[in-house]
């Protein structure tokens, strides 16, 4: 199961390689889905177009790589989405939304690696928030690759998981109770996909034989389990259908952790993702089953600069400052240090430092506060360098570990004004950026799997 499983694996602090399958000669349909990515790997390697059709919510004007949506919306339904709070994204954690959704940002991550995407706009409606069966944006974005209304993607990527809103996946336990299959469990679910999924289409023509009218689905009383039953055997078949086209089907592999499971994931010959850590341990929040058939980042530290807002790690910005649902401007014009190298202003704790912060701390119980502390800063630090969160912490005396995950920050001691200082964190250009809190989730792993790690 999961990092010693079926999947390819990556390199990470625990030490396991990762084993590379050669590209297939097979035809399509007995290829394992590791061998069409590496097909897909070695086609771009060549210079070739791969595109991705990637469904998802998208912003009407966040698109940055300049694909077309397959789904036009009129301006009512723009208003409606795009003004609801639910779509949109913080995407640099300061507890603001932010005018960037889900799909901009998993976009951004194809970018890196030459794919280019198209979005399938899953903001799109009819007649309601819930749209009815002949107009739902799953088919209605599938129908316009089947009528060759838009290009043939080379990929399809779902960043979606089979739950009703607001609702967990279903784990393993409810998964068997749903089904009468006992015991599925994260172990042995691969081997009776084909099996779950017949028992959840047969429970899902219960539930339709029991609805008044079908004539509108949308206004008609449902079942709670219906939406997600319902989108699990459409995906059935337009998985089916991928399949047959030689589209290789790309899901994210889950945001709920181990022990709950992304139905989307049951389909054959479907690339599956989990997510790892920064540091390539696998992520808490991760699918790890019998399902999933890579590993890759999941986890990123979004940089605000100057240039923008980097949430790729790649040091290039991928959105405008505008995008930002705050005002960084300001805080970044008036703090001298973003952009710079940390390798020139970063401040040396000193042995005569240290010495005199023991002295201090054993004349204060263990920790410097009030007056002492003052004094400290005006006598040792310089105003024109940045200190270290762990060094400071060292000095002080209070050794609490810093927030889980959070990576060591810098700030300008002669600058704070009670809590109002800027906190800084080094960049992987080595650069200091204001910190944010990382951008999480199994759908942003994904893209990676088509570039080398």
């Amino acid at each position: 199961m999961g990092l010693n499983g079926p999947s390819e694996i990556v390199q990470g602090l625990n030490g396991v390689v990762r084993q590379k399958t050669e590209p297939s000669d097979k035809p399509f349909s007995e290829q394992t889905p590791e061998e069409r990515v590496d097909i897909l790997k070695t086609r771009l390697e060549n210079g070739e177009l791969i595109t991705a059709a990637v469904f998802d919510h998208f912003h009407p004007e966040e698109d940055p790589l300049g694909g077309k949506l397959f789904i036009e919306m009129t301006d009512a339904e723009k208003n409606y989405f795009y003004e609801r709070q639910e779509f949109k994204t913080d995407i640099e954690g300061d507890g603001i939304l932010d005018q960037v959704m889900h799909g901009g940002l998993v976009a951004s991550h194809y970018k890196e690696t030459g794919v280019k995407v198209i979005p399938v706009n899953l903001n799109a409606t009819r007649n309601g928030l819930n749209p009815s069966p002949e107009t739902h944006p799953l088919l209605e974005g599938f129908q316009k690759i089947v009528s060759g209304e838009t290009e043939k993607p080379d990929i399809v990527h779902f960043s979606l998981g089979a739950q009703d809103q607001g609702k967990l996946l279903p784990s393993f336990e409810e998964l068997s109770e749903l089904t009468g299959i006992k015991g599925i469990t994260a172990d042995n679910v691969a081997e009776q996909r084909e099996e779950i999924l017949d028992a959840l289409e047969g429970v899902f023509a219960q539930e339709m034989s029991k609805l008044k009218t079908t004539e509108n689905l949308l206004f008609s009383e449902k079942p709670d389990n219906f939406w997600f039953l319902y989108r699990t055997v459409i995906m059935r078949r337009m998985v089916d259908y991928f399949n047959e086209e030689e589209i290789t089907p790309v899901f994210s592999g889950g945001n709920d952790g181990e022990d709950r499971l992304n139905l989307y994931t049951l389909n054959s010959g479907t690339v599956v993702v989990g997510a790892l850590d920064q540091n390539g341990k696998k992520a808490e929040f991760s699918a790890d089953n019998a399902l999933v058939t890579h590993w890759r980042q999941g986890v990123f530290m979004p940089t605000v600069t100057k240039d923008g807002v980097d949430v790729t790690e790649d040091g290039k910005p991928d959105f405008p400052l505008s995008v930002l649902g705050n005002s960084p401007q300001e805080n970044l014009s008036k703090n001298p240090f973003i952009g710079r190298k940390l390798s020139d202003v970063r401040g040396k704790v000193t042995p005569e430092m240290k010495k005199t912060a023991e002295k201090l701390r054993s004349q204060n119980g263990g920790s410097i506060s009030g007056p002492d502390w003052k004094g400290f800063i005006e006598q040792f630090m310089e105003p024109d360098k940045v200190y270290s969160s762990q060094d400071i912490i060292t000095l002080i005396g209070r050794y609490a570990p810093p927030d889980a995950g959070k990576p060591l920050t810098y700030f300008v001691l002669k600058q704070r004004s009670g809590n109002n200082f800027d906190e800084l964190y080094k960049n992987k250009q080595g650069e200091l950026a204001l910190y944010r809190k990382p951008i999480s989730g199994t759908s942003f792993a994904a893209p990676s799997i088509f570039r080398d790690e």
